[in-house]
């Protein structure tokens, strides 16, 4: 995944907290995805409109002791919020 790359949030989703959870759906009710708090803390990264690797620097400066972890953990959170649309990768990823 291109680290320099911005992604772009859906506006079609809402968010609603559940437990120690975040579900995120759409209001038609087509689509309802749960993200644990790594993955909704990506989520929220992504709408701030920063580059995934401003995310990974981040996230590795906030958490040092899971460093060795989060390249792969930003990674997986958005390859998997792209599949659901959630997210859309820049064109090339």
């Amino acid at each position: 995944m291109n680290e320099t790359k911005v992604l772009r949030v859906n506006p079609d989703y809402l968010v609603e907290p559940f437990d120690n959870e975040v579900v995120l759906f759409t209001l038609n009710g087509g689509q309802v995805v749960s993200l644990n708090q790594t993955a909704h803390l990506v989520w929220r990264l992504c709408q701030q409109k920063m580059a995934v690797g401003e995310m990974i620097e981040l996230l590795t400066e906030a958490y040092p002791d899971q460093a060795d972890v989060i390249r792969a953990d930003v990674v997986t959170a958005l390859t998997t919020m792209a599949e659901h649309g959630i997210i859309e990768l820049p064109d090339g990823d």
